[in-house]
């Protein structure tokens, strides 16, 4: 058996080593950049809660139109909803700075909001995981 041989075949036969991961969060140091003058932030704000008052969001969970008729949002037809101004306001009041996103590894958990940056793909979990019904399409 070649030298060559021996190699490849002691490859295959030995455990992969696997990379080490460390999971990192950069933070943003640098002095923030506003694309849009405190007017413009304001007028985009109002367009887009005059939206959610006049064209409202169409939701197709008939628990979730029940919570929202309960909380006061106007339910039309069988699944548009509409909100009115004080209740998107109340309910922006209440958002946190910052919240953590919790890994299903508490190692791989980051913080969203503040200075940090999260990369993260777009599309969304392709599975999702909850205490009441385990895992389920994303």
């Amino acid at each position: 058996m070649s030298e060559t041989r021996r190699r490849r075949s002691r490859r295959r036969g030995a455990e992969p080593e696997r990379a080490v991961q460390e999971i990192l969060q950069p933070s943003l140091d640098l002095p923030l950049y506003h694309i849009a003058t405190a007017e413009q932030t304001d007028l985009i704000h109002d367009m887009a809660v005059r939206i959610l008052e006049e064209a409202g969001m169409a939701f197709y969970d008939d628990e979730a139109l029940a919570t929202l008729r309960a909380a006061g949002a106007t339910v039309d037809g069988e699944s548009v909803v509409r909100f009115d101004r004080e209740m998107v306001e109340a309910a922006i009041a209440q958002t946190p700075a910052t919240f953590e996103f919790i890994g299903r590894d508490r190692a791989h958990s980051v913080t969203v909001g503040g200075d940090n940056i999260v990369l993260a793909p777009v599309a969304g979990p392709p599975y999702a995981l909850d205490l009441d019904n385990g895992r389920r399409e994303g």
